[in-house]
């Protein structure tokens, strides 16, 4: 039975369905995992083997130990480092002398040059087999910096539109939301780069009916986004609500769900679970947004820090509920049929063969199917 020990510090349900597709596949798994995440547990119970480990800078060495003992006691046929640069770190000085392939992930588009020297050199030396980039557009860019392409594959983190589905939408009485009104949802950690400032700025373009309610989850970095929230003259319409564990399900019963980065985007997993839920979405186009959104089909594209042409997007929808409706039916089926879990699982076991059995040796090879470079 072939094996991959992946390697963790936190994991989200993209990736818990990863491991249980691999294994179901035939692979052992081993992973792993930082204790505190909410994952841990519920992994810890099912078939496969899950460690506990530490991954802060002070545990860093005593982490690489752990990883080197394991690849040495048990030889995996792979190890696959999920997120993090750090956890990449750590995996690197683990096996950088052991024969073992070792598959990195790559999920936002930043500058080599701007991360630590250390993190460069893994990405750009040979070490590294495979590097995962979750949208062509950061394979394309890690390209550009350097990274050698036939080490760079694009695989999109999978979603299944069924996770979302419920019998009663959210309740927004608690936001003070009146029934009927026009809901623009956003889900991030609230920095400069999200582009929430020029979203603020975008009400003022907006008719003064119906009323567009702006719901925007997630934690606040940026006091300007606080100052411009308060000093709105339509304040009663932002809800700033913090953290939420049921984001996904409150952008679900949203009307439009935006997105408005400005820089260092990847394959946000909040744009994928709300267009799951038939929600159209408006989004720059930075990483891998464009290639989710088809422009005017499935959700509108607007240039980056522009408020009048959010505001004209949003305008679009609230005008024409019924193209709103439409868009959103084609939201939920592009994630079906084109950033499904089934293609993410499929895709990987066939990067991970590659790797194993490297095409010529003579062994039995994956019966043929789509690329796991995504279209």
């Amino acid at each position: 039975m072939p094996s991959v020990l992946y390697i963790a510090e936190k994991i989200d349900m993209p990736e818990a369905c990863l491991l249980k597709g691999v294994h179901e596949a035939g692979w052992d798994i081993a992973l792993f995992l930082a204790p505190w995440d909410p994952y841990f547990e519920t992994l810890t119970n099912s078939a496969f083997k899950v460690m506990p480990m530490k991954f802060d800078r002070g545990s860093s060495n005593r982490a690489a130990r752990e990883i080197r003992r394991y690849v040495k006691d048990h030889k995996p046929d792979v190890v696959h480092c999920l997120r993090k640069q750090r956890v990449l770190s750590h995996a690197f000085k683990a096996v950088r002398k052991l024969d073992v392939p070792l598959i990195g992930l790559e999920t936002h588009i930043r500058s080599l040059h701007a991360l630590n020297p250390l993190i460069k050199s893994k990405l750009l030396k040979p070490r590294v087999d495979k590097v995962i980039c979750v949208a062509n557009s950061i394979r394309l860019h890690l390209e550009n910096e350097g990274v050698p392409r036939e080490r760079l594959v694009t695989i999109y983190k999978g979603h299944d539109v069924h996770w979302y589905d419920r019998d009663e939408p959210a309740d927004f009485e608690e936001f003070e939301i009146p029934d009927g009104e026009f809901v623009v949802g956003c889900v991030a950690n609230m920095r400069p780069q999200k582009g929430i400032g020029p979203l603020l700025q975008a009400i003022k373009f907006l008719p003064p009916e119906p009323r567009v309610h702006f719901l925007l989850v997630g934690r606040v970095f940026d006091e300007r986004i606080t100052d411009l929230a308060s000093t709105n003259r339509t304040t009663h319409q932002i809800h700033l609500p913090g953290f939420r564990s049921d984001a996904a399900r409150l952008m679900g019963s949203c009307d439009v769900f935006i997105l408005p980065s400005l820089r260092n985007e990847g394959l946000p997993i909040a744009l994928l679970e709300a267009m799951s839920q038939a929600v159209p979405a408006i989004v720059t186009p930075i990483g891998g947004m464009k290639e989710v959104v088809e422009h005017r089909v499935s959700g509108r594209i607007v240039r980056p820090g522009d408020p009048q042409d959010i505001a004209r997007s949003i305008t679009t929808f609230v005008k024409d509920r019924r193209y709103c409706y439409e868009c959103g039916q084609n939201a939920r089926k592009r994630v079906r049929e084109h950033f499904n879990i089934d293609r993410m699982i499929l895709q990987t076991l066939r990067l991970y063969n590659d790797l194993v059995s490297p095409p010529g040796d003579g062994k039995l090879r994956d019966p043929p199917g789509p690329s796991p470079v995504a279209p």
